[in-house]
C-alpha cells in the first residue's frame, strides 16, 4: 500500500513535470526529467516504464528520462491524485476519464466470462492461441456436445449448446 506522503509527493511531482492524456481512448500518465531518480521513485510507487530520450548528441543538450504508464493503470493513478491536483490538471484528468469510460472493456481486463463465472486460476484455461476460457463453460459445452441427444444432462437447454464467442466457427 502506498503511504499518504508518497501520494502527495507524486501529485506534486506530476503537477510540475507530468502530463495526463488520452490517445484514441487509451489514457496515459507521463513525466519527463533530466534526473532519473524521481522517475524511479514514481516507477516504484505506480509501476510503468522508464526510457531514455536522446534529443541531440551534443554536450550542451542533456538526455531526458521519461516515465510512462498507460491504460487502466493510468486511470488508477489519475484517480489517486485527482483530489490534490490543481484545477487545470483536474480538468485534464476528467477529460481522460470521460473518454476512457466510453470505450469497451478490453478482454484482458474482464473479470467474468460472458455467462458470469469469475475468471480465477482454478476456473480459467489458456488455449493454444493464448486466449482465456472459462473452465465451467468449457466443461458444460463439451459435455453437452459429445453426449447423445437423449442422454444430455438435465437442465441443459439449447443456449448452453451454442458455441461461445472464443471458439472459431468452422
Amino acid at each position: 500500500m502506498i503511504a499518504v506522503k508518497d501520494i502527495y509527493w507524486a501529485a506534486g511531482f506530476l503537477e510540475g513535470e507530468g502530463s495526463f492524456f488520452g490517445v484514441r481512448g487509451s489514457p496515459g500518465v507521463v513525466a519527463s526529467q533530466v534526473q532519473k531518480e524521481p522517475l524511479e521513485r514514481l516507477k516504484g510507487l505506480f509501476g510503468g516504464a522508464i526510457k531514455l530520450n536522446k534529443l541531440r548528441d551534443s554536450p550542451r543538450h542533456k538526455a531526458i528520462w521519461t516515465w510512462y504508464r498507460h491504460s487502466s493503470e493510468a486511470i488508477g493513478i489519475m484517480m489517486t491524485v485527482y483530489a490534490i491536483m490543481s484545477a487545470k490538471r483536474k480538468l485534464a484528468i476528467s477529460k481522460c476519464i470521460a473518454v476512457w469510460k466510453t470505450k469497451p472493456i478490453r478482454q484482458k481486463d474482464r473479470t467474468h466470462c460472458p455467462r458470469g463465472h469469475k475468471y480465477s486460476r482454478s476456473n480459467t484455461i489458456i488455449n493454444k492461441k493464448g486466449w482465456r476460457m472459462c473452465s465451467e463453460c468449457n466443461r458444460t459445452l463439451y459435455r453437452n456436445l459429445y453426449q447423445p441427444k437423449g442422454r444430455r444432462r438435465r437442465g441443459a437447454d439449447e443456449s448452453q449448446l451454442a458455441l461461445p464467442n472464443f471458439l472459431p466457427v468452422a
